[in-house]
């Protein structure tokens, strides 16, 4: 994050609202761009004079800076794609995929076609997430991996990334997303999907200020993606 600050810089004047519900935080710049983050099923004390005390180091913090950049780069990007990660990946191709990050919604549709994920998440509950300890040796014999763009601000994003087999195709999924060529250029990381909102559109800072999560207030918006 603090990479995509030097780059694109980060102005705490620019940020018009902000909102934090128990499962999302969210950013209205004042252009009316929207950007979100999960919080990880936290609600936070914050307010827009903390962003002029930014400390990239900080996990709260860096769920503001991370929406704002999402709500920042995800309208400037020309190049983006509109489609869901089913439309646009044959996951049959591949052998051996991993999931980090509890997709549910995904990971049903993806069993339903006969597909075998082995899936990981540290918050969530779910009998066919395997145990934590598994997942290091998962990752590095795997062929393709759905990864949380939570990842990015909770510092695991490296630590992955970096324990993957060359060729490993990386998808990064979630409205956290930041769609940023930068991010692509990490190692193995192939596509990036997201959202984009209606600009000033305030029933999807209502819906997330309420608690609610994607189900919620990604149909407000449209899934986008840029590729590699």
């Amino acid at each position: 994050m603090k990479q995509l600050a030097d780059k694109y810089g980060f102005d705490p004047k620019k940020v018009k609202t902000l909102v934090c519900g128990k499962k999302y935080s969210a950013v209205m710049l004042q252009n009316g761009q929207i950007g979100v983050c999960a919080n990880l099923f936290r609600k936070f004390d914050f307010n827009k004079n903390d962003l002029f005390n930014i400390d990239f180091d900080n996990i709260v913090h860096r769920i503001f800076i991370n929406a704002y950049f999402t709500a920042t780069l995800n309208y400037r990007n020309r190049k983006l794609g509109s489609a869901d990660i089913f439309e646009a990946i044959d996951f049959h191709k591949f052998s051996n995929i991993v999931m980090v990050g509890l997709f549910r919604p995904i990971l049903n549709k993806m069993q339903s076609r006969g597909l075998e994920v082995a899936t990981f998440d540290k918050k969530q509950i779910d009998r066919r997430l395997l145990p934590m300890q598994e997942m290091k040796k998962c990752i590095s014999s795997a062929d393709s991996i759905i990864l949380t763009a939570t990842s990015i601000f909770n510092k695991t994003f490296y630590n992955i990334v970096n324990k993957t087999k060359e060729g490993c195709k990386i998808f990064i999924l979630g409205p956290s997303s930041t769609m940023s060529p930068e991010i692509l250029n990490y190692k193995n990381v192939e596509m990036i999907f997201g959202a984009v909102f209606p600009l000033f559109d305030e029933k999807v800072l209502e819906v997330i200020a309420k608690g609610g999560g994607t189900r919620k207030f990604l149909k407000l918006g449209n899934k986008v993606f840029i590729s590699r």
